[in-house]
């Protein structure tokens, strides 16, 4: 792929504009990247960003930009330019040299665990307990047998749900099976993390 940088992007120092290139990369390709087993090997010329996990001084931009990152099992490998077969010039103009500051520690180390390893898994366990639920049975009854023929009355009390893929929407929500182990699982995974908004962990149990 290749784009040209916009008016703002232009003037970015060195290091945002080799991190922004990786990241349209990534957002170009990221149906087919991120949930990947293996790690995404990404080479630049730019050698501080093989310590993007590392503390790091960050603004706003960053932040968000760490955190999209950290959506994918990556590792960034120093390639010098020299070695490359079209050096990029503008990536090594002498004005653009960023200015040392003190360092911060940006995100913990945890936060870069790849959840797209366990995601499918959790999935494949909902899609499993959904029909060993009672209470689910009519609802998925009625969308994968019955639609077509179900009086106006049960149509209309189940308008909000829809069947794809072996799993029960509400409303574009997934629906999970009335099952302990699974929905502690479920807190464990995605409750527990610093990006989680806080709630009560007995009204998810007993929803």
């Amino acid at each position: 792929m290749s784009r040209s940088f916009s008016g703002a992007e232009a003037n970015y120092d060195t290091h945002n504009k080799e991190l922004l290139a990786i990241i349209k990369a990534l957002e170009e390709w990221r149906i087919f990247l991120e949930a990947m087993d293996k790690p995404i090997q990404v080479f630049t010329d730019h050698w501080n960003l093989e310590y993007w996990m590392q503390a790091q001084t960050f603004n706003r931009r960053h932040a968000c930009w760490w955190i999209f990152l950290s959506d994918f099992n990556l590792e960034i490998h120093y390639h010098p330019g020299k070695q490359s077969e079209k050096p990029d010039a503008l990536s090594r103009r002498s004005d653009y040299m960023d200015k040392p500051k003190e360092p911060e520690i940006m995100l913990p180390a945890e936060v870069f665990a790849n959840t797209s390893e366990e995601e499918p898994k959790i999935v494949t366990e909902i899609c499993s307990k959904l029909k060993e639920d009672p209470s689910l049975d009519s609802i998925i009854q009625f969308l994968t047998e019955d639609a077509d023929n179900a009086p106006p009355s049960i149509r209309k009390a189940y308008q909000d749900y829809n069947w794809e893929e072996d799993l029960l929407w509400y409303q574009g929500k997934l629906v999970v099976p009335d099952n302990k182990p699974l929905k502690e699982r479920l807190l464990r995974e995605f409750h527990d993390s610093p990006w989680q908004v806080t709630w009560d962990n007995r009204e998810l149990l007993n929803s």
